[in-house]
């Protein structure tokens, strides 16, 4: 009997675990930087995303990826694209890069769909900021939207995007509460002009977080706490 319980234990155990998202099993990416394909993971998790860890926070990949080209583009398959985890511009984040383009056969075009948690083990994060280079040439499209959702409530956070044209090559994104974690879903797109005279290009794609941080009160309630602390432990230890 005693047996049979263990068995159905470690059953339960195993199902527990397959039941668990991709992305909780992610392990930290081999290298940096790595390809968007290893970075997301594959369908049901096989094989399981990776993750960067950037001071408090981790980017994961989450298990969704759609690379779909038409006509002339680069790079030819979604392992053409890289992932950078590092500090960009004073603040940490990832970059999407690989020298994507579209062109410049006529209507050529280029659409990489993408999902990917951030997680913070410290403060809160309240702001997102996304930056490109996107060069339509003559006639064409480049942008990059976004879509923040709270990690655990699936709550939308906010929506923005970066365009060429018209000329947007930054822009910010205050959440409508700050979390500790969020999941990203993201679109890049570049298509050529119709005339097919040049190529439409983006080269990098720099998605940067901002953190709270405790405000100068919080900080004096945390400084005051610590000294009582180690003040009551003095007393403590001289009785």
């Amino acid at each position: 009997m005693r047996s049979k319980a263990v068995l159905w234990i470690l059953v339960g155990m195993f199902a527990a675990v397959m039941a668990l998202p991709a992305s909780v099993l992610a392990t930290p990416c081999a290298t940096n930087p790595t390809t968007l394909p290893t970075f997301t993971g594959g369908p049901g998790g096989a094989p399981a995303p990776c993750s960067f860890t950037v001071g408090s926070l981790t980017f994961t990949g989450n298990d969704s990826l759609n690379f779909v080209g038409v006509g002339q583009f680069n790079p030819a398959t979604s392992s053409g694209v890289t992932v950078t985890a590092g500090v960009f511009n004073g603040l940490p984040g990832i970059e999407i890069g690989g020298g994507l383009n579209a062109g410049p056969a006529a209507g050529s075009s280029l659409d990489i769909r993408f999902s990917y948690l951030v997680t913070t083990s410290g403060a809160p994060i309240t702001d997102f900021h996304m930056a490109f280079n996107g060069d339509p040439g003559i006639g064409g499209t480049t942008r990059v939207t976004e879509t923040v959702f709270d990690g655990v409530t699936g709550a939308v956070l906010g929506q923005f995007s970066v365009t060429n044209p018209p000329q947007n090559l930054v822009n910010d994104l205050i959440l409508s509460s700050s979390a500790t974690s969020i999941r990203i879903e993201k679109d890049i797109f570049l298509a050529n002009g119709p005339g097919g005279q040049t190529t439409a290009t983006i080269s990098f794609v720099d998605q940067l977080v901002t953190q709270s941080v405790p405000e100068p009160a919080t900080l004096l309630l945390l400084g005051s706490g610590l000294i009582g602390m180690a003040f009551g432990q003095r007393r403590f230890g001289r009785k």
